[in-house]
């Protein structure tokens, strides 16, 4: 038995992996489904410990598959070129920019390892409009790299370059110059190059010393929500953070800092729900300032105290909310000045604009979001719109996409404000806490992001003591997450559009269901939030009895 067991675990790959996800969010979904109906029916009230006992083991399964039980990568616990694409892009920022990072990695593998003959063979991405093409260009020209560095820089460039070459495959290495470049924010390379440029030169124990970050973020964040909400409330957000398709491990797994943005959003929520705003509102800026589309999460509380501003037909605004918007302005006050000294001056802001503004026009298959959704056509689709005669197969399926999203732009805008006006009436009624995990849907109405993202969805778990139904209703999304590729023999464009559709109608119904019940009648379930303190307490009043 135990030499099957090991021959199913190193016969692990992805697909497989997604399967046992599914099974283990079905699993989640039929038991949240019997704590939400023992509220109701006293039979199903009994075994609560053999309840609470299966929620921790499928809350620790869970987690622990978000890192594939330990298979990873499926054997590498490094994401190497996600690694080679943010360790070198915050170390060498002020050479590299935000468009020279692979015309100056194929200048410095000629020189370095003199591969120039393979390299020529190798496609890559022109960073400065998206478009896939040549090295030619860059190997015939080295120094529209080299004019950058200083002799010793490039010298350095050169080494820790190599480094990520000489530790994947080669075809694994060259797929990473066709992807999109390094994305950081000005902020997030405060702490991201300050720790790149301390490692003088890469090897594989500064790798793994740089990769454990990530992993400290995800059990902070966990820590944060036990002191928040409580364990068993932890445990369905891991049912959802670990099972969910999406914000697997496969994209982001095994990087560098890619999860920071992660932990600051979901402790503004804690912080908040905790009577600490001010906290919280460094945080959800800081969040913001990390990865900008957390802002949507700050927008849903700006939007309740514009709602009751405007009711109150004067500035309507709580001492609690002063205090978050206080902690919002501290966070940019201190943070983009100390991001701009950090990046030269005010250029860095303007390039990391100008990137952004072109990846908004570069449409991704992994892509989710109402705007994918809007944009989608069967007759456009990859599986038959990809034309591997170009250069780039997926050009003409890129313009389709913003064809599509052009003609169809009115649809977007018209769902866009229908949920900010449902989102309003629900906001309005309760706590700032819950605005803020509200705000979490309206990410996916307003901004299309990659899909590993949406990993941040796992803060709607955080209503399932108050909200009963959408602990079990939350897992479901991850099992149809899973089932939907298992399913599904189409590309990643038409999966994710499925995906996302999902996501979608969770929202609508968790924020309608919200602005449908007041604040006051929407009261935690004592039998999903009760402590060990009531327990005690509950015991204590029993001896007194006795006596």
């Amino acid at each position: 038995m135990f030499e099957l067991i090991l021959r199913w675990y190193h016969g692990l790959n992805d697909d497989r992996m997604v399967q046992v996800k599914a099974a283990i969010a079905v699993v989640g979904a039929i038991l949240l489904l019997w704590y939400w109906l023992a509220d109701d029916v006293p039979r199903l009230r009994r075994w609560r410990r053999l309840r609470d006992g299966l929620l921790i083991a499928i809350g620790l399964v869970s987690c622990v598959s978000w890192w594939n039980i330990g298979r990873f990568h499926f054997n590498p616990f490094i994401h190497y070129y996600e690694f080679y694409h943010y360790y070198l892009g915050a170390k060498y920022a002020p050479e590299l920019g935000y468009t020279r990072l692979y015309e100056c990695t194929v200048a410095a593998e000629e020189e370095y390892a003199h591969l120039g003959p393979r390299l020529e063979r190798a496609p890559i991405r022109d960073l400065t409009t998206n478009v896939l093409g040549s090295s030619a260009e860059a190997l015939a020209h080295p120094e529209k790299c080299k004019e950058h560095f200083t002799p010793e820089r490039w010298q350095a460039f050169m080494r820790d370059s190599d480094y990520f070459r000489r530790a994947s495959s080669w075809d694994f290495w060259t797929s990473g110059l066709k992807d999109n470049g390094y994305n950081g924010t000005p902020v997030w390379r405060i702490l991201g190059g300050l720790l790149a440029n301390r490692v003088d030169e890469m090897n594989d124990a500064s790798l793994y010393h740089l990769a454990y970050l990530d992993p400290l973020l995800l059990f902070a964040m966990m820590a944060m929500i036990w002191w928040a909400f409580g364990w068993r409330t932890l445990c369905v957000t891991l049912l959802f953070f670990g099972t969910n398709y999406a914000g697997r491990y496969w994209w982001t797994g095994g990087a560098y800092l890619r999860m920071d943005w992660l932990f600051a959003m979901i402790a503004s929520i804690c912080f908040l729900k905790k009577g600490k705003p001010f906290a919280s509102g460094f945080f959800i800026a800081y969040s913001t300032l990390l990865r900008i589309f957390p802002g949507f999460v700050a927008a849903a509380l700006v939007l309740k105290i514009v709602i009751a501003s405007v009711r109150a037909k004067k500035l309507a605004i709580t001492p609690a909310q002063k205090r978050w918007i206080a902690g919002c302005a501290v966070a940019f006050v201190t943070l983009v000045p100390i991001a701009t000294v950090y990046g030269g001056g005010v250029e860095c802001w303007s390039g990391f604009v100008h990137n952004s503004a072109k990846h908004l026009q570069t449409p991704l298959t992994n892509n989710m979001g109402w705007r994918t959704v809007v944009a989608y056509s069967r007759s456009t689709r990859a599986q038959v719109d990809r034309d591997y005669r170009q250069q780039d197969p997926f050009e003409r399926w890129k313009q389709h996409q913003l064809d599509n999203y052009k003609s169809r732009k009115l649809v977007f805008v018209v769902g866009l404000v229908g949920f900010l006006a449902l989102l309003g009436m629900a906001v309005e009624k309760h706590d700032d806490w819950i605005a803020l995990v509200l705000g979490t849907g309206l990410i996916i109405f307003a901004a299309q992001l990659t899909c590993y993202y949406f990993i941040g969805w796992l803060a709607f778990g955080l209503l399932w003591p108050y909200l009963k139904w959408s602990g079990w209703a939350l897992a479901l999304v991850s099992y149809l997450s899973c089932q939907i590729p298992l399913a599904f023999l189409g590309w990643d464009d038409e999966r994710y559009v499925a995906i996302s559709i999902v996501y979608i109608l969770f929202a609508l119904a968790v924020t309608v269901a919200l602005a449908r019940v007041s604040g006051e009648t929407l009261a935690p379930s004592p039998r999903t939030i009760e402590t060990g303190k009531r327990n005690k307490r509950r015991k204590g009043r029993g001896r007194a009895a006795t006596r």
